[in-house]
């Protein structure tokens, strides 16, 4: 059985901040700025999104999209925030869009559910690179990365609300551990 996503989430957003949190604590806790709070809430709907396409969708699409983003920050820099970007450039993006497209087409065969999960979760990124990319360069890495973990437990709370749980297998925590060990890296 898959472990549902609102556990998963949990797992990894409790063992993020059981090591996170004595560094902050050591740097000072306070309350983040607003910018942080949004990012951290994008974060949070974006890592739920990719946690439940890894339980639907075959690794090598959600992958495949999630190295999407810095394609869609690009896109959506020129786009919405008036970035100039060369006609070549436009060529270039529309290359690379259109080669993860070719990459993706033969994993849409497994779930429709998955893929689109993948895909927004993807935008949420994009939309969390687009709000803090130049507002929220004071801010430290360690604290973008605490309070999005906190956003992400608080998430996972209220969806676990409404799944059932189920005990961990012993070959799952040691992917829990890693999923928590990538994430601080």
């Amino acid at each position: 059985a898959v472990m549902p996503t609102s556990q998963l989430i949990l797992l990894r957003a409790v063992g993020t901040i059981f090591i996170l949190l004595p560094l902050m604590i050591r740097r000072g806790l306070r309350w983040p700025p607003r910018v942080v709070l949004a990012r951290a809430a994008l974060e949070a709907i974006a890592t739920a999104g990719l946690m439940h396409a890894l339980t639907l969708a075959p690794l090598s699409f959600v992958a495949t999209v999630m190295m999407t983003i810095p394609i869609g920050v690009m896109a959506m820099n020129w786009l919405l925030a008036g970035e100039p970007l060369s006609p070549r450039g436009r060529i270039l993006l529309l290359l690379a869009f259109s080669g993860a497209l070719i990459a993706t087409g033969p994993a849409l065969a497994g779930s429709m559910e998955g893929a689109l999960s993948a895909v927004g979760s993807a935008a949420f990124y994009v939309a969390r690179d687009m709000l803090t990319s130049r507002r929220a360069s004071s801010v430290p890495s360690l604290e973008l990365s605490f309070t999005a973990s906190i956003a992400t437990l608080i998430l996972a709370l209220a969806m676990g609300v409404i799944g059932d749980w189920r005990p961990l297998v012993a070959g799952e925590t040691g992917i829990i551990a890693a999923m928590i060990v990538f994430y601080i890296l």
